[in-house]
């Protein structure tokens, strides 16, 4: 899998000749526009790729086979048992296999966001009279809904009735979502009273959508029609999921009911729930507004404590906790909560997570905590990728070891081991940048001095701001050497780059 794809049969998946710049354009490569390589960067938009080019080859010999066999055909138009629409040796379960390996493409496409790709995918799984089903229009149409094309969508399910398929809860579900987003509740609940006519039982999912849709519409009769649902579900014995309490704490927040969200928070949490970054955004966004953050923390840190006993739960929610006080600028409490959690350990033997630790570095950074960000980088940089406890994360950490370049690179210092399965290049390299203007700014010579170095050992490279800092930095610190040679590689950038029209980074 880790071989390179020819462009030519990716870009094939329509199966029409003429197609590959329009494909090429889609996967980035040659033939489409100049993006940023390190979107296609993650593992499993390479298997998305390579998914693609086994269906397409597969296809390609099954549409070949059906080519053959329609010549061997006699002339009358049988081509395989009397009465039968099917080429001759026809397989029904190979046929279902097929079906469903078309459907698994289409989906991953949805989830990579490759709208065009999945459509493809679709047209080539009717060239091979392979029959589409619910779930095939069920990844089309949340596929449109995650690209922002509700039109498109909403003519996916049009055609979906045409073909004489009738919706099912999966597809009402996307729909109702579809819909809830679009904020039209109305039309959302006509779908949930259609269902319902149907024979269909409704679902946390469809329950969920039309509290999202009736909260997302802002006014305070929509707004209470929400937590009518919600009464409604609790009633049908339905327990509500952490993003139905993301959903009811946001239609607080339209209404400013501070006190009814603090009452969804602890009753959603009394029945097991996990709070997550959603629900946190959302709480701390309303008690900010109210005054009442210290109150909400207490409340939350808990809850924590006596609700959540498993480590792992602890670790995710916190780690989401800390995203969520980063976002909203409370650095100050983030800084105190890390201390509680590293330091004085009062959450157990919990560490926090890369991204965790990596949001809280940024919010340092821009908020004037250099020395504070430089020590969440140092922790970062020596943590062991097993202590994280969460799979995937940590792969890879030791890429910037036995590279002996400088202090930073021997002593593992670095952010790209951690996170190059969570974050990509770009991410990673814009963490350094910040990090490099705040020490610089901050006058942490010798600090940014060690985090330059591990930036360049691990292969990343500062922006141009970061390097304009780090020139003034080193000149103010009569480290003439580092001056000279930063500025020679930001005039060799610019140049390289054929950049012309940076008058004041030249200037400066």
């Amino acid at each position: 899998l880790e071989d390179e794809e020819e462009p030519g049969a990716v870009a094939g998946i329509s199966g029409a000749e003429g197609d590959e710049a329009a494909s090429a354009a889609a996967f980035d490569m040659p033939g489409g526009p100049e993006k940023d390589c390190s979107v296609l960067d993650s593992r499993f938009e390479r298997y998305c790729k390579k998914a693609i080019k086994w269906h397409n080859d597969a296809h390609k010999e099954y549409l070949m086979q059906v080519f053959m066999q329609q010549e061997d055909d006699d002339p009358s138009g049988g081509s395989g048992a009397a009465g039968s629409d099917h080429p001759r040796h026809w397989d029904a379960r190979k046929e279902r296999d097929e079906t469903v390996a078309c459907n698994a493409v289409i989906h991953m496409c949805a989830v990579c966001g490759l709208v065009q790709q999945a459509f493809r995918a679709y047209v080539d799984m009717r060239r091979c009279n392979l029959l589409p089903d619910c779930t095939t229009f069920n990844s089309l149409i949340w596929c449109c809904s995650r690209a922002g094309q509700p039109q498109r969508a909403i003519k996916v399910h049009e055609h979906m009735l045409g073909f004489g398929l009738a919706p099912d809860e999966v597809t009402y579900g996307v729909l109702m979502d579809l819909y809830a987003n679009m904020r039209e509740p109305d039309q959302c609940m006509r779908l949930f009273i259609k269902m319902k006519g149907e024979g269909i039982v409704p679902n946390i999912v469809h329950y969920t959508s039309l509290i999202n849709a009736y909260g997302k519409a802002g006014t305070n009769d929509s707004v209470q029609k929400s937590f009518l649902i919600y009464k409604m579900m609790k009633l049908q014995g339905i327990k509500p999921t952490e993003v139905t309490l993301s959903c009811l704490i946001d239609a607080c927040r339209r209404i400013y009911d501070v006190d009814r969200a603090f009452q969804y928070f602890v009753d959603v949490c009394k029945e097991g729930i996990v709070p997550r970054d959603g629900t946190y955004h959302h709480f701390l966004k309303i008690c900010y507004a109210h005054g009442r953050v210290d109150e909400a923390l207490t409340l939350i840190l808990k809850t924590i404590k006596s609700d959540i006993q498993s480590l792992k739960k602890r670790k995710e929610t916190l780690d989401a906790l800390i995203i969520a006080m980063s976002n909203e600028k409370l650095v100050d409490k983030a800084l105190d909560l890390y201390e509680s959690v590293h330091t004085r350990q009062e959450f157990g033997a919990v560490k926090m997570g890369p991204e965790a630790l990596v949001s809280l570095c940024v919010s340092c950074c821009k908020d004037g905590y250099p020395l504070e960000a430089y020590t969440l980088f140092k922790d970062l940089g020596r943590s062991e990728p097993s202590s994280t406890n969460d799979g995937e994360i940590g792969r890879g950490g030791d890429d910037a070891e036995g590279d002996g370049s400088g202090e930073a690179a021997s002593g593992g210092l670095g952010l790209g081991g951690r996170l190059s399965s969570v974050s990509s290049a770009t991410e990673v390299e814009e963490v350094y940048s910040l990090l490099v203007q705040a020490l610089g700014n901050g006058g942490q010579y010798k600090e940014m001095v060690e985090v330059s170095r591990a930036c360049e050992a691990e292969g990343y490279s500062l922006d141009n701001t970061a390097r304009i800092v780090f020139v003034t930095a080193c000149c103010n610190a009569q480290m003439l050497h580092q001056a000279r040679d930063s500025f020679l590689e930001l005039i060799q950038r610019q140049d390289g780059d054929g950049k012309k029209d940076w008058v004041e980074v030249e200037t400066e």
